[in-house]
Order: structure tokens, then sequence, then C-alpha cells
């Protein structure tokens, strides 16, 4: 019957255990759910700033064929542009 008591108390002892490991696991588990919302919050404004830059990137790019001649307008582009260079 001793031995039996026995059994049953390290068993209790077991559970309790296992009982805060999976108290502090939950806890660690909700920790980090809660950091990747932040994680992902932060890459999706990251990336849609990407994005935007790279838009803006190929519209000032973007170039239309001349007709055979010296394109005026471009011209002037650059001109203006070796005045007041981008940063």
């Amino acid at each position: 019957m001793q031995q039996l008591e026995n059994t049953l108390t390290l068993r209790n002892d077991e559970i309790s255990s296992l009982k805060t490991s999976l108290q502090n696991a939950e806890a660690h588990t909700l920790q980090m759910e809660a950091k990747l919302r932040q994680e992902e919050t932060i890459r999706r404004t990251l990336h849609n700033a990407i994005q935007e830059l790279k838009g803006n990137i190929r519209v000032f790019c973007r170039v239309r064929p001349g007709l055979g001649e010296i394109c005026f307008n471009c011209f002037l582009f650059f001109n203006i542009y070796k005045e007041y260079p981008f940063p």
C-alpha cells in the first residue's frame, strides 16, 4: 500500500510539473504570436514602401522613343536635371 501511495505522489508531482511547463509554453507561444504580428506589420509596411519606390523609379525612368530627331523635351529635362540634381 505504501508503494502505491509513493507512486501516486510521484505521479502527482510529475503532473504538477508538466502543468507548469505547459503554462510556460502557452505564455511563450502567446508572446511569440504577438511578436509575429508586429513583425508582419513591419514587413508589410516595408514591402509597400519598396513597391511604391519601384513604381516611382519606373515612372521616372520611362522614356518614349524619339521620332528620328532629338527630342526637345528630353533635352530640356536633362538640362534642368543638371541644374537641380536629385539628392
